[in-house]
């Protein structure tokens, strides 16, 4: 499930924080309100508010996973050279960190970008395979 399930909790967490503060709102008990002396804390706010932060780590997560233009000026030659050995390695299904370690051995090339890359490439494949499939 990856980084979505951070999206996915969120659009449960908002659903669910709209449909109690509606509630609220429209029975007038205030079933899910918490109240502190004078002040009312609506527990369908507080579902809203946790869902907008899981989204907002799911999209953080999604823009640190892409490689950055300053990665790729500075490592696009190495990563070329460095692509027949990624692909091979990821096609004996070798584990994305050992394929990181053996890359940086050889070629230089920082761990984290070559998990980016691997990343890209993955996301490459599954482009091709939907494309593959509409053209069917």
């Amino acid at each position: 499930m990856g980084t979505k399930r951070f999206f996915y909790i969120g659009i449960f967490c908002v659903a669910l924080g709209t449909g109690l503060f509606l509630y609220d709102q429209v029975d007038g008990r205030d079933w899910f309100t918490f109240r502190i002396g004078e002040f009312g804390l609506s527990a369908g706010l507080l579902w809203i508010l946790l869902g907008a932060l899981n989204m907002v780590v799911h999209f953080q997560t999604l823009k640190h996973l892409r490689l950055s233009d300053e990665e790729l000026r500075l490592y696009s030659e190495k990563l070329e050279e460095a692509a027949p050995s990624i692909i091979n390695m990821v096609g004996r299904k070798v584990k994305a960190g050992e394929i990181a370690d053996r890359i940086l051995e050889s070629h230089r090339i920082p761990r984290i970008v070559t998990l980016k890359y691997i990343i890209a490439l993955g996301e490459e494949k599954k482009k091709e395979k939907e494309q593959g499939k509409r053209s069917e």
